[in-house]
C-alpha cells in the first residue's frame, strides 16, 4: 500500500523542539542503503509527540532521500534544511511493509492514533489504538511486534496480538485486508512440519494418516465445538484443522463456497450448543496449503479470543469444559464432590509433591 502524506503540521510542531546547532553534531549515519552519506539526529522527537523512531516502514522524498519511518523522514527533512535543501513535504510517499506501518497510515487517514512503546526493559511492546471517539484499545506482546523483518511470524504470542487486532478492526474491511497482507505467515507446505506444538493455547486437528488430506465431511465439528468451549473457559487460543498431531501439514480439501460452508457449519453449531452464545469471540482463517498436485488444500485456523467470562457451558447437560495442562477436560461444577477432589485434590497433590511429601496424600 502506497499513500502520499502531508506532514506540514507535524513538522511545525517538531521544529519547536529542535536546536539546529545540535543537529549538526549529534548525528549518526543515515544508512548505507539510502545511497547517501547524509547524517541525521538520532533522537530528534519529543516524547510528548508519542513518536518513537523504529524501522517499520519506508519513506522516500522526491529528491530521492529514503528512510524507514515517518519519524526518520521528518528528522531527515530537518537535516536537509540545515544543508539548505528544501523538501516539498506533500511529496512524501509511504509504502507499508509491516503491520504497524499499515496501522499508522490508516490512523493518519482517519485522524485516529497509533502509539507503540517499549515496556519491561524492551522485552515487550505495547500498542495502543485510539479511535475517533478517543477510546483506547491496548495490546501488549513480544518486542518482535515492532520488527521490520517479520520476526513476529515466528513468535506465537506476537502473531496472536496481531490476529486479535485484525479481529477487533472488523468494521474496516479495507484495513483488515491490508493488515492480513502485512502480517503474513510462513507458508503451509503439504507433507512438511510446522513449528507448532500443542500447549495451553494451541490445538492441532488432522487425519490419523498424516500423508492423506482431509475431506470436508471428515472434519469433526462436534469435537471442535468442545475444544472451543475449553478455550473460552481458559485463556483463548487457536485450533488448526488440517495439521497432524506431529505438526505435519496435510490440509483439508475445499473448493469455492466450501470454505464458507465449513465456517458457517462450525459457527452454527457453536452458537447452538454453547451458552451463553460466544458471539464476536471467534475468528476464522483459511490458509492456503502449497501442493503442486492439489491446488484446493487449506488449513483452517479458528482463533478463540480470551474473555473475562469463564463459565461457558456445552449442550443440554450444560457441561463445562476447560483447557487444563494443554488438554481439553470436562470440569465438574464448583461445589460438587468431584470438583473438590479433582481440582482441589490436584492442587494439593502438586503442592505436597513439590515439598517432597507426596506419600502423605494416602493419609488424607
Amino acid at each position: 500500500m502506497t499513500q502520499k502524506l502531508s506532514i506540514k503540521k507535524t513538522m511545525e510542531e517538531l521544529r519547536k523542539y529542535i536546536n539546529y546547532e545540535d543537529l549538526k553534531y549529534e548525528t549518526i549515519k543515515f544508512g548505507t542503503n539510502s545511497g547517501s552519506k547524509l547524517t541525521f539526529l538520532k533522537q530528534a522527537t519529543n516524547p510528548e509527540n508519542n513518536m518513537v523512531i523504529k524501522k517499520n516502514s519506508f519513506f522516500e522524498t522526491k529528491e530521492g532521500y529514503k528512510t524507514h519511518n515517518l519519524a526518520h523522514a521528518m528528522v531527515t527533512i530537518l537535516a536537509l534544511e540545515v544543508l539548505g535543501i528544501i523538501v516539498e513535504l506533500d511529496e512524501i510517499t509511504h509504502q507499508n511493509k509491516t503491520p504497524l506501518g499499515v496501522l499508522n497510515t490508516f490512523a493518519s487517514k482517519k485522524k485516529t492514533n497509533v502509539i507503540w512503546e517499549d515496556i519491561d526493559g524492551f522485552n515487550q511492546c505495547k500498542i495502543t489504538l485510539i479511535n475517533e471517539s478517543n477510546e483506547p484499545k491496548v495490546y501488549i506482546g513480544s518486542h518482535s511486534l515492532q520488527s521490520g523483518d517479520k520476526k513476529y511470524q515466528k513468535n506465537k504470542a506476537a502473531m496472536k496480538v496481531y490476529k486479535q487486532i485484525i479481529f477487533d478492526i472488523n468494521d474496516d474491511e479495507e484495513l483488515q485486508n491490508y493488515m492480513e497482507l502485512a502480517v503474513g505467515e510462513d507458508k503451509f507446505v503439504f507433507g512438511k512440519k510446522t513449528n507448532f506444538q500443542e500447549d495451553y493455547e494451541l490445538e492441532l486437528k488432522g487425519n490419523k494418516d498424516k500423508n492423506v488430506s482431509m475431506k470436508k465431511k471428515e472434519v469433526n465439528i462436534d469435537e471442535l465445538v468442545k475444544q472451543i468451549c475449553g478455550f473460552l473457559n481458559s485463556i483463548g487460543g487457536s485450533i488448526f484443522v488440517g495439521i497432524h498431531d506431529d505438526s505435519t501439514v496435510h490440509g483439508i480439501e475445499l473448493q469455492g463456497s466450501n470454505l464458507d460452508d465449513l465456517k458457517l457449519a462450525i459457527q452454527s453449531k457453536v452458537y447452538a450448543k454453547i451458552t451463553p452464545m460466544p458471539a464476536n469471540y471467534l475468528l476464522f482463517y483459511f490458509h492456503k496449503v502449497v501442493n503442486p498436485k492439489n491446488d484446493g488444500l487449506y488449513v483452517l485456523e479458528i482463533l478463540i479470543k480470551d474473555t473475562d467470562y469463564k463459565d461457558y457451558r456445552l449442550g443440554q447437560d450444560k457441561l463445562r469444559f476447560k483447557r487444563l495442562n494443554g488438554i481439553n477436560q470436562e470440569v465438574p461444577l464448583p461445589g460438587t464432590i468431584s470438583y473438590v477432589y479433582i481440582i482441589m485434590g490436584g492442587l494439593l497433590f502438586m503442592f505436597l509433591k513439590s515439598k517432597g511429601l507426596k506419600h502423605l496424600i494416602n493419609s488424607i
